[in-house]
């Protein structure tokens, strides 16, 4: 006949002598609907101790501590962004509000607990209609981030990004354009004086959108004529 024992080190552990003298573990705790129970989580055999089995009690435990906690994915969003913006340079700012933008659309006033794995493929399948693999990838890196936020700042862990993986991206499709694609480029803007002007700054200085929408007038150094002398060649070509 089996015999029970309980640990006498480890609260909440206890064991079974098995009939064929191998030992099982078992550990009790709340779970998160207050319920207490108890489970097996492994024998002697298996590589299992008392010890390894308390460990183990502490994780369940913890797990359920966690999913106890409610806070609102906005609120950790809007701390994020707070303190990144006393760091970070504005053009990557810009870009990390463009990803949470993103993001909240699909979970806007959700408790962070309460996304799975599944909210998140039903995100990027949403997304793939309309974004490319590289923006969808930006998301789902500013996410992870605020996912690791979240455990770092107010002690909630959720793995739901467990098992997404970055979209592939063809890196075949990113190119420079061509003297002729150059031409055939500024000839359809030249009547759109902001268009023309922008992809002046784009050829001449070869940043991205949000690197051209923050360069201002103190920018430019007009005595050694960075970008403005650039400018100056494109714009007679025009």
């Amino acid at each position: 006949m089996a015999k029970n024992i309980t640990s006498q080190k480890y609260e909440g552990v206890r064991s079974k002598i098995l009939n064929n003298g191998d030992v099982a573990y078992y550990v009790r705790y709340t779970s998160l609907d207050g319920v207490r129970k108890e489970i097996k989580v492994g024998t002697k055999s298996e590589g299992w101790n008392e010890k390894r089995a308390f460990l183990k009690r502490g994780e369940l435990q913890n797990q359920t501590t966690q999913q106890n906690k409610k806070v609102a994915l906005n609120d950790i969003i809007q701390k994020f962004l707070d303190l990144q913006a006393l760091n970070i340079k504005k053009n990557t700012y810009a870009r990390y509000k463009n990803a949470a933008n993103t993001f909240t659309s699909f979970f806007n006033k959700r408790e962070i607990n309460s996304i799975k794995t599944k909210d998140l493929n039903d995100m990027i399948l949403e997304l793939a209609k309309t974004k490319a693999p590289r923006t969808i990838n930006s998301v789902l890196e500013f996410a992870k981030r605020i996912f690791i936020f979240a455990k770092q700042e107010f002690g909630v862990e959720n793995n739901c990004f467990d098992g997404i993986k970055k979209l592939k991206i063809d890196n075949a499709r990113e190119r420079f354009l061509n003297t002729q694609e150059v031409i055939k480029l500024k000839e359809y803007l030249k009547d759109n004086k902001a268009a023309t002007l922008f992809i002046a700054m784009a050829l001449s200085t070869g940043a991205r959108f949000m690197g051209i929408m923050e360069i201002k007038k103190k920018d430019i150094d007009l005595e050694k004529k960075s970008y403005i002398s650039m400018i100056l060649r494109i714009k007679v070509d025009i």
